[in-house]
């Protein structure tokens, strides 16, 4: 099995991981504090991980309408519907917090949501 077929493989396993607030387009980690209703809460599904340093883990929540490469490659296997296939951005040090993403073409975000374990 290829390596998009494992992934196309994971994304149709029905499992999900928790529930979280989606934000389309959003500029920087600061829109993830605003309140929300719980009922507009998405199940997703975690379909990759992206380990960064500090350094490039800030710069990501400062700035999110930055195209970034590493995203490129999740675009196929990432995407909205029932369940949210994501994957996750998180220090390497930390991964018990950080953002699930679903990049849009050329590495941009599409949405995302904080992710806290």
């Amino acid at each position: 099995m290829t390596k998009q077929e494992q992934r196309w493989h994971a994304m149709s396993d029905e499992s999900v991981d928790g529930k979280a607030y989606f934000v389309f387009t959003p500029r920087n980690g600061e829109v993830f504090q605003q309140p929300h209703l719980i009922g507009h809460e998405k199940p997703y599904r975690i379909v990759g991980n992206i380990a960064l340093s500090s350094i490039d883990y800030e710069n990501f929540e400062m700035d999110m309408l930055v195209e970034r490469e590493y995203l490129e490659p999740y675009e196929e296997c990432c995407r909205t519907g029932e369940t949210y296939a994501c994957v996750l951005v998180h220090k390497k040090t930390d991964d018990q917090h950080g953002f699930l993403v679903i990049p849009d073409s050329g590495g941009y975000i599409k949405c995302a949501a904080w992710y806290e374990r």
